[in-house]
């Protein structure tokens, strides 16, 4: 019963936020390999302490009762963002409503991180914007359009869709999806 209500509101949910929280929890409750008889709608499992924290996260989001938003709320207010993290180094600009310039940050990866994957890295490179947007208390975001142009289009995909089935990419993923809930932006 609870993968079937499950997999009715995980993409159905604002921004497919149920999809980011819920999927440790899902992949536990219907794994990918099951070769029982009856479904596994029908056995039984133990929830462990990752599945319970996405529950704790799913009935927080649930009580905010956001819905879903067809188009944020001040339409007209676009914050265009660019960033490029593939390489060695990393860096993002936003342009504020009320402000003509760009503002912009940059940094280098330290060397452990050269090993990642440039998705892993776009992805960091669009949650350090966030997180740097986040920072900035002078500007309000809440209810604008906040576009992030990346030349990752798997980093699109995976953040588009919330989900990833690489689990340090899929950590990134809900870290971006709740600076976006803090912002009260729609991240496009």
């Amino acid at each position: 019963v609870v993968v079937g209500v499950f997999e009715g509101l995980m993409k159905a949910t604002p921004t497919r936020v149920g999809h980011t929280y819920l999927r440790h929890l899902h992949e536990n409750l219907h794994p990918q390999d099951w070769e029982g008889i009856n479904l596994p709608y029908f056995s039984f499992t133990t929830l462990d302490e990752r599945d319970l924290r996405d529950l704790h996260l799913w009935r927080w989001l649930l009580r905010r009762n956001e819905g879903h938003r067809a188009r944020a709320s001040k339409s007209g207010t676009l914050i265009p963002s660019f960033g490029d993290g593939s390489g060695t180094v990393t860096g993002g600009s936003v342009r504020y409503a009320d402000n003509t310039n760009f503002e912009m940050w940059m940094g280098v990866w330290s060397p452990r991180v050269y090993h990642f994957t440039s998705n892993w890295k776009e992805a960091r490179t669009l949650l350090a914007t966030l997180q740097w947007a986040c920072d900035q208390k002078s500007h309000d975001l809440h209810g604008v359009t906040f576009f992030y142009f990346t030349d990752n289009t798997t980093a699109y995909f995976t953040v588009k869709s919330g989900s990833s089935t690489s689990r340090g990419i899929h950590s990134l993923v809900e870290a971006i999806k709740l600076r976006e809930i803090e912002l009260g932006c729609v991240l496009e």
